[in-house]
C-alpha cells in the first residue's frame, strides 16, 4: 500500500470513530427546536419525519421528495452534524496546518 492509501484510510477511520463517538458522548441536552419539540407545523418540509433517541441512539424517520429528506436529515441532526464539522475542523488545522 502506498503512502497516499494508508493516509486516506486513517482519515476515513478517524472520521467514523469521530462520528461514534459524538453520537455516543452527549453531555448538554440538545437545544429545542421545532422538530424536535413536536411541533413540525413550522415548515411543511418537516411533515411525515419525527426523531426519536433511544439507548443513545437516535432513529429518524424522513418522509417526501429527496430535496425535503435532505432539508428533515439536516434538521433531526444538527447537532450531530455540528459536533463531527467541529471534530474535523480541529482535525485538519492540525494536520494541514491551515484555517
Amino acid at each position: 500500500m502506498t503512502i497516499r492509501i494508508r493516509s486516506r484510510i486513517a482519515v476515513a477511520a478517524l472520521a467514523a470513530a469521530a462520528l461514534a463517538f459524538a453520537a455516543c458522548a452527549k453531555t448538554a441536552p440538545e437545544p429545542s427546536s421545532p422538530a424536535t419539540a413536536g411541533n413540525t407545523a413550522a415548515d411543511p418540509r418537516l411533515n411525515g419525519s419525527f426523531r426519536e433517541d433511544r439507548g443513545g441512539w437516535a432513529y429518524i424517520h424522513l418522509r417526501g421528495e429527496p430535496r425535503a429528506i435532505g432539508f428533515q436529515h439536516g434538521w433531526h441532526l444538527a447537532a450531530e452534524i455540528d459536533d463531527i464539522l467541529k471534530t474535523m475542523a480541529f482535525y485538519f488545522e492540525k494536520t494541514t496546518k491551515r484555517k
